[in-house]
């Protein structure tokens, strides 16, 4: 996975901040060109005078310019700052796609108010349709991404995103887990509600899945990168969440696609509702070979 140019989605707020010092965290680490850009929401110089419209755009470039000085010196040369206006999630995806980039990092909204909305609207749809992964950055932590979480399912889209949390490790000096869940069957009982599938017995199941995990792993190079895996049993999102406080992780990696492969059941239900639960940053990886159509 290569990070040589990273898009920034700024809003110019409190959480810019902590964006701005992972995004130069891993320039400095990766080399990497940045593109910052903030979208003027809602503003078009139809809708308002002119005068107003370039007073709002002279503040905005402002900001840009400030935030770009915050940056390490030699990160800040390889840093070009863009105001635009429009829909801030197309206007992204749009300057992603034209750019060529390899990563967009966006700061998640609310995190602070709302702990069932991690997300605004704008992240959610930018991990949904973007042409490359997506760091969703939350919390205010260390920038160092020193432990990465990798749940598989044991599909190929969970395998590409494990070799991708591989990449990041080997320049930033992670370790990494990888974690498989065992969840228990719901089916739908005939006539009302849901019915509880009796699993294997525990020890078996568990059994099974470490040497399916095994198996998983055994065209994995992990060379180069210290890890360990594990298998737990339970709902996946809430495995993850306690992964996550009892390992210390700070970067969770995920694909946006599970076993189904549908292009439109985001990240399965899975990882989306992982993005929404979990209070650190998430590395969203889409599979090669799936493309998504703007609406």
């Amino acid at each position: 996975m290569k990070v040589k140019r990273i898009l920034v989605g700024l809003d110019l707020d409190v959480s810019s901040t902590q964006v701005l010092k992972v995004v130069d965290f891993l320039a400095q680490a990766f080399g990497s060109r940045i593109l910052l850009v903030h979208v003027m929401e809602g503003l078009s110089p139809r809708r308002v005078t002119e005068a107003f419209f370039e007073s709002v755009r002279a503040a905005a470039d402002l900001s840009m310019k400030r935030a770009t000085e915050t940056l390490d010196r030699e990160t800040a040369k390889r840093t070009e700052a863009v105001v635009t206006y429009g829909n801030t999630f197309a206007s992204i995806i749009k300057k992603a796609r034209e750019e060529e980039v390899d990563l967009i990092c966006i700061g998640a909204r609310r995190e602070e108010r709302l702990a069932s909305v991690i997300l605004g609207t704008t992240a959610q749809k930018t991990v949904r349709k973007a042409p490359c992964p997506v760091l969703v950055i939350k919390g205010r932590k260390p920038v160092q991404f020193d432990h990465i979480l990798v749940p598989v399912d044991f599909s190929e889209p969970s395998k590409q995103s494990l070799m991708g949390a591989i990449d990041f490790a080997k320049v930033l000096g992670s370790k990494i887990t990888v974690l498989h869940v065992v969840e228990p069957v719901i089916l739908p009982y005939v006539g009302f509600g849901e019915a509880y599938v009796p699993p294997l017995p525990l020890e078996e199941e568990i059994r099974t899945a470490k040497s399916d995990l095994n198996t998983f792993l055994d065209s994995i190079d992990f060379r180069g990168v210290p890890y360990e895996c594990k298998v737990r049993r339970g709902r996946v999102t809430e495995a993850i969440r306690r992964s996550i406080t009892r390992s210390n992780v700070d970067l969770v990696v995920m694909g946006t696609h599970g076993r189904t492969g549908l292009p439109h059941a985001l990240v399965g239900s899975t990882t989306e509702n992982v993005v929404r639960a979990v209070r650190c940053s998430i590395l969203t990886i889409r599979p090669e070979g799936l493309t998504f159509v703007m609406p």
